[in-house]
């Protein structure tokens, strides 16, 4: 089910993410930004990681994207994770981990 939501001026990327969270009524709540294009599947494991820990927070790697076709360049590896605190701060890197932190 999907409902749309509409601020009557633009007010920015953070505020309508904030709109639609607190508008939204599932048990999972996923932004995916204009970046992002997921694999086919992808939802398995971000749902898998979640019902494993609820609390988690679940950030894609940004892979190289073929913007014309909008599809993964073949054989390119994922380039790096973000790094967040909660006043949506965000830093691109590189490790060799599953993880990232989040303060």
């Amino acid at each position: 089910r999907l409902r749309v939501f509409r601020h009557q001026t633009r007010l920015g990327l953070m505020v309508a993410k904030q709109t639609g969270g607190d508008a939204a009524a599932g048990g999972i709540i996923g932004f995916y930004d204009c970046h992002v294009a997921p694999r086919m599947g992808w939802h398995e494991e971000v749902i898998s990681l979640l019902q494993a820990r609820p609390q988690r927070l679940v950030i894609p790697m940004i892979g190289d994207l073929n913007v014309t076709a909008w599809d993964e360049i073949p054989g390119s590896q994922l380039l790096s994770k973000c790094y967040i605190n909660w006043n949506a701060d965000f830093w691109c890197y590189e490790d060799d981990t599953d993880f990232a932190p989040v303060i």
